[in-house]
Order: C-alpha cells, then sequence, then structure tokens
C-alpha cells in the first residue's frame, strides 16, 4: 500500500499500548496463496471484515491472534467499495468494537493494526485528515482520510480512535494518506450481503421533458449470470418503474427486492418495455441499489 513506516513498534503509552493489545484479539491474518497476505476484523459473531482486494479466493485461510488457524467462506464482495465479509465459526474470535465514524474530526489522533510485510500484529500511528463518512450520492464508498503510513499487509485491518473503537477499514494509500472505508459504509454493507439482488449498477438519471416520469435508473453494468441477466436487461436501458412503483431514486428499488419476481418498466431504444427479473439470495457482487 505504500512505503513501509520506520517503525512498528507499540508507542510507550500504556492506553495506547492496552487499545492495541485488546484489538489484536479481534484483528485476524488472511492468506490467500503462497505470498498472498493481508489483514481482516471480526465485525460480528462469526463474521470477519477486510478488503475485496484481500479476498481474492472464495476460500481463505485465516489466522488468530493466538496463531490458530482455520478456514474462511467469502460470502460477499463488494469490489467498487473494496469490501468483503467472510464467514468463520461463531465464537471462534472475539469480536471487535465498532464505533461512529461520522463523530471523527480532523486532527484526531487514530490507530491503524495489520500484518505488514510479514510482520505480525504491528501498529502504525497518526491523525484524520478528513472524514467523508456520510452516504454519498454517486455511490463512492464513504471513506476516512488518516495522516498515517501504511505498508502492504495492513489492508483490511482496523482503523481505530483514542477509545478503541473500529472507525475504518484500512484500503489503501492516496496522496500520502492513508485511505479507509468507514464504520458506516461497513455496517450498511452488512445489512445487505445475502439480500436478493438484480445483479446491476445504476445511476440516478433525469429524463427528456414529456416522459412518463421525470427520473429514472441508468443501468450501467449487468453482471453475468445475475437475475438481471437471465431477464434480459443489457447496459443502457433505464429502469422506470418496479411491480408499478416510480424508480425515481436507487433507494427506490431496494425494499421491493424481498419480493420473488420484480416486474420492470424499462425505457430502451425510445420505447417502453417490461421484464420480469426473479430475484434469488445469491452472492452476486452489486452496487449499492441492486
Amino acid at each position: 500500500m505504500a512505503d513501509a513506516p520506520s517503525t512498528y513498534v507499540v508507542p510507550g503509552d500504556s492506553g495506547v499500548e492496552a487499545i492495541a493489545q485488546r484489538l489484536f484479539q479481534s484483528t485476524v491474518r488472511i492468506r490467500a496463496g503462497r505470498h498472498g497476505m493481508g489483514s481482516g476484523i471480526v465485525w460480528q459473531n462469526g463474521t470477519i471484515v477486510t478488503n475485496a482486494h484481500v479476498a481474492v479466493r472464495d476460500r481463505l485461510e485465516v489466522e488468530g491472534f493466538d496463531g490458530g488457524r482455520f478456514g474462511a467462506e467469502v460470502r460477499e464482495r463488494r469490489p467498487q467499495h473494496d469490501l468483503a465479509c467472510l464467514s468463520i465459526p461463531p465464537g471462534r474470535l472475539p469480536v471487535a468494537a465498532i464505533g461512529d465514524s461520522t463523530a471523527l474530526r480532523p486532527g484526531e489522533l487514530v490507530l491503524a493494526l495489520g500484518n505488514p510485510l510479514g510482520l505480525s500484529n504491528a501498529v502504525a500511528m497518526g491523525v484524520i485528515h478528513r472524514s467523508d463518512s456520510k452516504p454519498t450520492t454517486d455511490g463512492a464508498a464513504r471513506a476516512v482520510q488518516a495522516d498515517i503510513r501504511l505498508a502492504p499487509g495492513y489492508s483490511g485491518g482496523p482503523l481505530l480512535n483514542a477509545r478503541g473503537e473500529v472507525v475504518g477499514v484500512n484500503s489503501m494509500v492516496a496522496g500520502g494518506l492513508g485511505i479507509a472505508v468507514a464504520a458506516t459504509e461497513v455496517n450498511a454493507f452488512l445489512q445487505e450481503a445475502g439480500r436478493p439482488k438484480l445483479g446491476v449498477r445504476l445511476q440516478q438519471v433525469t429524463l427528456e421533458p414529456g416522459s412518463n416520469t421525470s427520473a429514472g435508473l441508468l443501468v450501467l453494468e449487468v453482471r453475468g449470470s445475475s437475475p438481471a441477466s437471465e431477464a434480459g436487461l443489457i447496459v443502457g436501458d433505464i429502469l422506470l418503474r418496479a411491480n408499478g412503483r416510480p424508480l425515481a431514486q436507487a433507494s427506490n428499488l431496494q425494499p421491493l427486492l424481498g419480493d420473488a419476481d420484480v416486474v420492470l418498466s424499462i425505457l430502451r431504444g425510445g420505447r417502453i418495455i417490461e421484464r420480469t427479473v426473479r430475484l434469488a439470495s445469491g452472492d452476486a457482487e452489486t452496487g449499492r441499489a441492486a
């Protein structure tokens, strides 16, 4: 992710050291092949959260703080937000304390935990630069930026506030700053994981005057072997209604995905057509809306 920090030593302050030692118990090392290595967080009982770029295989080996190793299966990935969740046996590892990333302020002290460059249980310290942890309008992940030096292997590990609460999942380095996916984004991701999905990526658009509706959802991507693909949706379609309800924004669609079938009214090539999508609770990768 970046050049190696000059030191991995836990600072001598007893409070910081206690926080780090406690959270190490909820931070795991993730192995993906002979050379792949990253970190993960026990976010819920039986659930580990990490980066999508760390969870490159459907089944991974996880190593706990005590050195014990066991298998974990990828339950869902969201590459566009660099998130993935893994299933592990319940009760195997303690759950981390999750904090409120919306409460972060510039200058606030943060710690990053992980397993960089083959080292175990490493710590980096820095301060918050910026927190974009409120919902976005363009579907981008809510993020936390910190002035903190990270190295490969911190990916997927926790970013902690001074109370020892996880406020982000370390993802990358950009412009010299550590970028973490905000805890609010992770919570939303976990709430949607496993729900029925269309298998599309959408963008809200405004339609020309004279249309039956003023807005719709433009299909930017249709994933293979998804319910949307099987129903014949294509890139460039504009979704106008679902089961007769207008789709002025992406949030209008999500509540309807609990139905067995969804009838979509679609604007395609200047004509309105209908397609029936049969939903399934698969693990197809999805965008924020569907």
